[in-house]
Order: C-alpha cells, then sequence, then structure tokens
C-alpha cells in the first residue's frame, strides 16, 4: 500500500513538473515572439519616420512655391520692340525699395523702346547706365516707391552644388506677364567671372534674378548659345551699381 501510495505521488511530481517544463517552455516561445513582434514594430516605427522625414525634406514643389511668391514682387518683366520690328523678351531685379532696377544691357540696347512690367501693371522708367562689357543696366522706376526686394546672398557662403532657382517675368503680350521658373545646381564659382549652373533654358529667363533656397539673391541670368545658364555674380553687380 505504501509502495502504491509514493508511486501515485512519484507520478503526480512528475506530471506537475512536467506540466511547469510545458508552460515555461510555452512562456519562453510566446515571449521570444513577443519580443520579435516588438522589435519588428520598432523597425517599422524607424523606417516610416525616416521614410517622412526624407518624403518632407524631399517636398521640393511645395517649399518652391513658398520662395517663389516670396521673390516674385522683386521681379520685373521686360519687353523691348526694336526698330528692325526685333522683340526681345527679359527680367530683371528690383534692388532698392525706391525702385532701383538691374538688368542685362543686351535686353535694354540704346535707342529703343521699352516696357517694363511690375506688380501687374506697366512703370515709367530712366535708364541710368549701362557696362556693354559686362553686360548690365541700370533701371530707376520714375513714378512709385515701396517696392519690395530680397536681400543680396553673402558670396562666401555660396557653395558648388548649392541648390539655385531662376524666376522670369515674361511679357509675351504688351499687357499680360507670365512667370517662369527653373531649378538646378551650382556647377561652378568664379566669383569675378562668371558662375555656372547645370540649368538649360531658352532666351525667355534672360536677364532673371537667381536665388539660393533661402531666397537671397545670388545675380542675373546669362543664356548663351547652347541654351547654358550663367550666373553674373553679386560683385560684379555691386561694383557695378556702386554699392
Amino acid at each position: 500500500m505504501k509502495k502504491a501510495f509514493l508511486k501515485i505521488v512519484a507520478i503526480f511530481i512528475i506530471g506537475f513538473s512536467g506540466g511547469l517544463l510545458a508552460n515555461y517552455y510555452n512562456y519562453s516561445q510566446l515571449k521570444g515572439q513577443i519580443d520579435n513582434l516588438i522589435t519588428e514594430k520598432n523597425l517599422l516605427s524607424q523606417k516610416m519616420c525616416s521614410d517622412e522625414k526624407n518624403f518632407s525634406s524631399g517636398e521640393k514643389e511645395d517649399s518652391l512655391k513658398e520662395l517663389v511668391g516670396r521673390v516674385e514682387k522683386s521681379v520685373v518683366g521686360i519687353r523691348t520692340e526694336t526698330r528692325n520690328k526685333k522683340v526681345i523678351l527679359g527680367s530683371g531685379f528690383v534692388i532698392t525699395s525706391d525702385g532701383l532696377i538691374i538688368t542685362l544691357a543686351d535686353i535694354v540696347p540704346p535707342g529703343e523702346k521699352f516696357v517694363f512690367w511690375i506688380n501687374g501693371k506697366e512703370v515709367n522708367y530712366q535708364v541710368l547706365k549701362r557696362d556693354l562689357k559686362n553686360n548690365l543696366a541700370l533701371i530707376r522706376i520714375k513714378d512709385d516707391s515701396g517696392f519690395l526686394t530680397t536681400p543680396f546672398v553673402n558670396p562666401e557662403d555660396l557653395l558648388t552644388g548649392e541648390k539655385i532657382f531662376v524666376l522670369g517675368l515674361i511679357l509675351f503680350n504688351k499687357d499680360k506677364a507670365v512667370k517662369i521658373v527653373n531649378t538646378g545646381i551650382i556647377r561652378s564659382l568664379e566669383l569675378d567671372e562668371d558662375i555656372t549652373t547645370n540649368i538649360k533654358e531658352d532666351v525667355y529667363l534672360k536677364g532673371g534674378p537667381v536665388f539660393d533656397f533661402k531666397g537671397k539673391f545670388i545675380g542675373l541670368a546669362e543664356i548663351n548659345k547652347e541654351g547654358e545658364l550663367k550666373i553674373i555674380p553679386p560683385q560684379v553687380i555691386h561694383q557695378f551699381i556702386g554699392f
């Protein structure tokens, strides 16, 4: 009887121990699965945050729209009709709030008729001087003031590979202006001569102001015969205007 009782107790202990081991095994397996799920969730969360960050920083269109909205009122549309019935279209940039404008000399050749368009209307003007060597012209708006402008970039802050955009106001018709924008990077820097870019463009953006992605004015766009956009740098413009 005693042996039978001990046998029953032994079976009970073995069964109970086995149950504990099974439960422990199941618990360990379940814990491992939970840990794996937590790890996967964390990795997924990190990836989503990374993707969201990359998407936000990559929304160039929205940031460009904001920048264009900030600087567009400092852009001047220019239409020249020559005595030979040739039409020259280009742009300029307001450099002072009292109406000083910088543009390319070959957009406003001597003796021709010009239309200057700013803030949705045609304005009266006076050509102050031209620099044919550097292809620059200084204009004053005669009948208005309180123009909006944007600061010049510090030339020392410019970097090769920096993102830039050029904005033009094109007078295809005498009473209507169309905004044109193009983007690219600075390809090389020669601050006393030209700043080259990777932008390809037609002649319509001649004289268009070029800005960095902080909205600061870098210089005026020149377009060569190959459609390559170069920038007349800020030092040359400062020397020409005298400040």
